[in-house]
């Protein structure tokens, strides 16, 4: 696989394509949203959610954007209030919530049952709104938008695969065919089959799960 692993092999630097964002002096604030199941059937529309996310960062990563803070938040997560979060699915559902500043993973309930089931996503906006205290010009009013898309499906008794996106996890119902409910499963990859990995215990799979692994 190219990879030196031998105790003969030098140290090969692994080189990549990955290059870091630029660097900033000032706060921005990378405001993201998303379903937290990627589809969602029409059995879930009662129990769907987006997460949203509001990490203040100091790098120019995708979507970031400045921000004004309080000053007296400079050095301390703490003290940066709420942005109003709004979820809109197009002209049908919206819903609006505060989220704290410098969140990650938060969850907002959103009862899409009302929309009508199909293959083609529906397209989801977000918008944020953050009010902060200057001591030069009072109450000043940041605005801040993200876009996502929400795929809802029929309900089917074809096979589904959910992807969690809260942990990376896959979802599926069970292997027997008779139905039940989704449950997250194990993907298992290649080199498990040397030596015969897991055939020889089990009991590994639980675990992998009980660290936090989704694939072996």
């Amino acid at each position: 696989c190219g990879k030196n692993f031998m105790p003969n092999q030098t140290v090969v630097p692994p080189g990549g394509q990955f290059q870091l964002p630029a660097s900033s002096s000032e706060p921005l604030i990378a405001f993201r949203c998303a379903p937290v199941f990627r589809p969602y059937l029409e059995e879930d529309g009662k129990d769907a959610a987006f997460l949203i996310d509001t990490p203040i960062v100091y790098q120019y990563i995708e979507g970031a954007a400045p921000i004004s803070l309080p000053a007296s938040s400079a050095h301390s997560s703490r003290g940066l209030g709420n942005v109003d979060v709004t979820i809109s699915i197009g002209n049908y559902l919206y819903t609006t919530e505060e989220v704290p500043v410098n969140a990650t993973g938060f969850e907002i309930s959103l009862d899409i049952h009302s929309l009508i089931a199909q293959k083609t996503p529906y397209n989801v906006s977000c918008s944020a709104t953050y009010k902060t205290e200057t001591s030069s010009s009072g109450t000043t009013t940041q605005y801040f938008s993200a876009n996502t898309s929400l795929l809802y499906l029929p309900d089917t008794s074809n096979s589904v695969v959910k992807t969690d996106l809260r942990t990376g996890a896959l979802w599926t119902r069970p292997a027997d065919g008779k139905g039940g409910a989704f449950a997250p499963f194990i993907p298992q990859g290649f080199y498990i089959s040397f030596d015969q990995y897991l055939a020889k215990n089990l009991s590994l799979l639980d675990q992998l799960k009980a660290d936090g692994f989704n694939t072996v």
